[in-house]
Order: structure tokens, then C-alpha cells, then sequence
């Protein structure tokens, strides 16, 4: 826990019980934080491929339309 919320070189630690206490609850706050940023970011880079894979999908539709129909290329863009 110590390695993923500090740098951890060691040149300034708690002493007493009640330093160490505050110093393990922003730990678990700090990797807390890390966890759901982290699982916010992944999730909106999935919905983002999502949404882009939808819109190719429906380019895909249009040119099929587009050659089916013989639609000018003026009327498709």
C-alpha cells in the first residue's frame, strides 16, 4: 500500500500513533482516489470506442444505401 501511495524513500515518517494513523487513512484515501479515477477514465475510453464503432456502422449503412439506390454524390455527403 506504501508503494502505490508514496514515493517512498523514507527521509520524513511518522513518529507517533496518531501521525501514523493520519498517514494510513491518506493512504487508503489516495489509492481510493487512484482506483476510481482509474476505472472512470477506462470507462469513458470504452464508451468513446463504442460510440465511434456505432457511427461506422451507420457509414457502412449509408454507402450501402448510397450504391443500392444510385444516390449522387452530392445527396450523400
Amino acid at each position: 500500500m506504501s508503494t502505490i501511495s508514496t514515493v517512498g524513500y523514507g527521509d520524513i515518517s511518522p513518529k507517533s500513533t496518531l501521525e501514523r494513523l493520519y498517514v494510513i487513512f491518506i493512504m487508503i484515501i489516495g489509492v481510493t482516489f487512484f482506483t476510481l479515477l482509474s476505472g472512470g477514465l477506462a470507462a469513458d475510453m470504452t464508451a468513446y470506442d463504442s460510440e465511434e464503432k456505432k457511427m461506422d456502422s451507420k457509414i457502412v449503412f449509408l454507402n450501402s444505401l448510397r450504391v443500392k439506390y444510385q444516390i449522387s454524390d452530392e445527396l450523400h455527403r
